[in-house]
């Protein structure tokens, strides 16, 4: 059966830097449903009918087994009441990059470049939507700028990425970072993020992401801190980033919320008994310390986003965490 390429690309919502790659992403049977099959929502049931009765399956375990797999692949979406709708190429690419790591890599690279570029500017345009959203201005006081945090991300200590995950009672799910795969080349680990999401389309529910236990997930931040990854948490988990790949970092240069979003309460603060061995100025990822006639400076205060990385390897305890003044937020 042949298919309508534009036809599925406006119900898949496939970009133009994602045309090129589109039969890599999607196979040919559900490049045929997506042009053939109508409903916008529709039951399990309702699309093993249409695969038999169209011949794309040969029998109803094998239409069953396809519904299944094409909502794995991110290619149908799954309601909460049980229904399904079809999904769309950001959420197919997300699962193509990190579970189909082998024929992402396969692309050129030119096409994963556009394809990351794209992913990224889709990310952005989602935070911008939640920002100009009317809630996010409540609590704002008058004639002041509102808080802008379109997420709930926050920048937290070794400590206090510990804590996290041993003050939770739900089971941690362990996945691969999404935005060093998509990103490639990064020396950093990648199987570094903690999720504790459960719902119908998450990684945990389809298979991608494993349980670990309590003491596994510290031995995950502890490995990460040590490879020099910022650790960062909201509700549904924790990631471990770096600046050059992890979105929520290049995001927060983007919208120009560095400093105030991701969340970050604290700054470094050097003390002089500074010995100037440089260790931390090697360790921040920021750029925010430097050697200054033999003593480590904070060059670039506002680029501290207290995640107290360089205080780790201080061989002299030189280096302090303190509270933000609103000036610097």
């Amino acid at each position: 059966m042949a298919y309508d390429r534009a036809r599925v690309a406006e119900r898949f919502k496939i970009p133009e830097e994602g045309l090129p790659v589109m039969e890599h992403i999607l196979t040919e049977t559900e490049c045929e449903v997506l042009d053939g099959f109508l409903p916008e929502h529709f039951s399990g049931k309702e699309l093993e009918k249409y695969l038999i009765g169209h011949a794309l399956v040969s029998d109803r375990d094998g239409a069953r087994r396809w519904v299944e797999q094409a909502w794995k692949r991110g290619v149908l979406w799954l309601e909460a009441d049980g229904s399904y709708c079809f999904g769309s190429f950001y959420g197919r690419l997300d699962i193509f990059a990190v579970m189909e790591r082998s024929a992402y890599h396969a692309l050129p690279t030119k096409q994963k470049q556009a394809l990351d570029a794209w992913y990224f500017d889709a990310y952005v345009e989602g935070l911008r939507q939640a920002l100009r959203d009317p809630k996010m201005q409540n609590g704002a006081d008058k004639g002041k700028k509102p808080a802008q945090k379109p997420t709930q991300d926050r920048v937290l200590t070794l400590e206090e990425a510990l804590a996290f995950v041993e003050n939770r009672e739900d089971t941690p799910y362990l996945a691969d970072c999404d935005c060093r795969v998509l990103k490639e080349g990064c020396e950093h680990p990648v199987n570094t993020c903690i999720t504790y999401r459960t719902a119908e389309n998450s990684f945990a529910r389809k298979g991608f992401a494993v349980p670990i236990t309590k003491e596994e997930a510290r031995q995950v931040i502890l490995k990460a801190d040590q490879a020099g990854l910022v650790h960062t948490a909201n509700p549904g988990g924790l990631c471990n980033c770096c600046e050059d790949c992890c979105y929520l970092f290049r995001a927060s240069k983007a919208l120009d919320l560095w400093g105030s979003w991701p969340e970050s309460g604290k700054r470094i603060r050097v003390e002089e008994t500074c010995i100037g061995c440089k260790a931390c100025v090697k360790r921040c990822p920021f750029g925010v310390l430097a050697l200054q006639e033999g003593h480590i400076a904070v060059s670039d205060a506002k680029r501290c986003v207290g995640c107290g990385l360089c205080r780790e390897v201080c061989p002299v305890q030189a280096l302090m965490l303190e509270e933000k003044r609103d000036s610097t937020r």
